[in-house]
């Protein structure tokens, strides 16, 4: 089986990031303190994963009443612009989504590890997320079939709430989710 690529690092300004982020095919996801970060594209269950708990997340949020979710949005904080897998807003904090990107910090952060990003997304991401304030940060893992869940804590991210393929992940931070990872898991649609 071939090797995949390793991750990228390119220096470029912000602006220029921006401009070319929005074709998928340069395959930049993160832009730090003035260095883009590539990755290739992950595989597809990283996709379907994703989906699936977006529908279900979908299903737990109201845009009257709780909040919205946006699929691969650019989070950015300043100095360190993140490509978040998905991003939730609650209603009060809706004005920060401005030109298709969240400007300062959601209030919920999932990043879905692909061989690519697990060490990123459980390293830089999660130190980042939590210096930035992001209240809570999932950690979704297609290929092992688990979510990992974080809330923000003083002293750094305390995990609230996992869930495996044989254990229903049940979140602290949209009460009332609960995830039964062996439908995220199984291939095909829906």
């Amino acid at each position: 089986m071939p090797t995949r690529p390793h991750v990228e690092r390119i220096a470029m300004p912000k602006e220029e990031f921006f401009r070319l982020s929005t074709d998928r095919e340069n395959c930049l996801v993160d832009w730090e303190d003035g260095v883009a970060i590539k990755m290739t594209p992950a595989h597809s269950r990283h996709g379907l994963f994703i989906l699936r708990l977006c529908n279900l997340m979908g299903n737990a949020l109201s845009p009257d009443t709780k909040g919205q979710l946006w699929l691969e949005v650019f989070v950015d904080f300043g100095s360190k612009s993140y490509g978040a897998d998905i991003a939730v807003l609650f209603t009060e904090h809706l004005d920060r989504h401005v030109n298709g990107r969240i400007l300062g910090v959601p209030d919920l952060v999932v990043e879905v590890v692909s061989d690519d990003s697990a060490v990123r997304d459980r390293t830089d991401k999660f130190s980042g997320y939590w210096s930035f304030g992001v209240p809570w940060y999932w950690i979704g893992d297609p290929m092992g079939g688990s979510i990992e869940e974080y809330k923000h804590t003083a002293d750094g991210y305390l995990r609230t709430a996992s869930g495996t393929v044989d254990s229903p992940f049940a979140s602290h931070a949209l009460p009332g989710l609960i995830v039964d990872l062996s439908l995220l898991m199984k291939p095909g649609f829906p």
